[in-house]
């Protein structure tokens, strides 16, 4: 029994999404959307990523089976080499419990990939984008270069917003770094009040660059010290986007 199947042509970039944590759920989430949402072990950072139906070239759905966990590094690995990928289907085996990958090579092979899967709660993050009084608005390359200016030991980041600039900066052995963003070189800057975050930046580093991989517009929504930050990241067909929701220091 196929309780769901999805299958897309060239998927495998998509499903690369970086994660942090230990294990992926892949909830059925609204009607006509597929969702995957994700807590890193420290419960700082989470991330959700949504597939509209479009995404995919067939999309069926049925109400036999609503959420389900699996664990995320047999998962990734089935997308290690998807440069020979033509077809890659997605589909929930109810009757042996698992999540089956089938993809389907230019050269005629078929892969497939069985993942035992539980059906579970997942756990969700409490926020809203549209109460935030500050938006900043970019593609993700300019972001991604920013943040390659900072050593990948460091694991915390300031961002300082002023109604002039958007700035970074990072102390690592008794160095540090800076780089900044001027209003103009942004396409939508809006600042509510002066804010300084502190917050990490390892997941953000591989959020970032996933965004810059798929050619995604990203958006960034803040408050004050203490309120979580938001990261979002839409495809350029509108198809899938992302949201990672990462806390601040309350005294940043």
């Amino acid at each position: 029994k196929q309780a769901r199947q999805v299958k897309r042509k060239g998927v495998g970039a998509a499903a690369q999404e970086p994660q942090q944590g230990g294990e992926r759920a892949v909830p059925g989430g609204v009607q006509g959307t597929g969702r995957a949402p994700e807590l890193n072990a420290s419960k700082s950072a989470f991330v959700t990523a949504s597939f509209k139906s479009s995404f995919f070239e067939t999309y069926e759905v049925s109400d036999d089976l609503d959420k389900c966990k699996v664990m995320l590094k047999p998962a990734c690995s089935a997308f290690k080499n998807t440069s020979n990928l033509s077809e890659f289907r997605i589909r929930y085996d109810c009757n042996a419990s698992k999540l089956v990958f089938e993809m389907r090579c230019k050269s005629g092979i078929i892969k497939r990939y069985q993942l035992h899967y539980e059906q579970c709660n997942v756990m969700m993050a409490v926020y809203s984008k549209e109460r935030c009084p500050s938006k900043v608005v970019l593609t993700a390359r300019p972001l991604n270069d920013c943040l390659a200016n900072f050593h990948t030991s460091v694991d915390q980041i300031t961002m300082s917003a002023s109604p002039s600039a958007l700035q970074w900066q990072a102390v690592t052995s008794g160095m540090q770094t800076e780089s900044s963003f001027h209003a103009g070189d942004l396409e939508k800057f809006q600042i509510g009040r002066d804010t300084t975050l502190v917050f990490g930046l390892r997941e953000l580093r591989a959020m970032v660059q996933f965004w810059e991989s798929q050619s995604c517009t990203m958006s960034i929504h803040f408050d004050r010290p203490g309120n979580p930050i938001i990261f979002s990241g839409e495809y350029p067909d509108m198809t899938f986007d992302g949201d990672m929701v990462i806390a601040t220091l309350a005294d940043g």
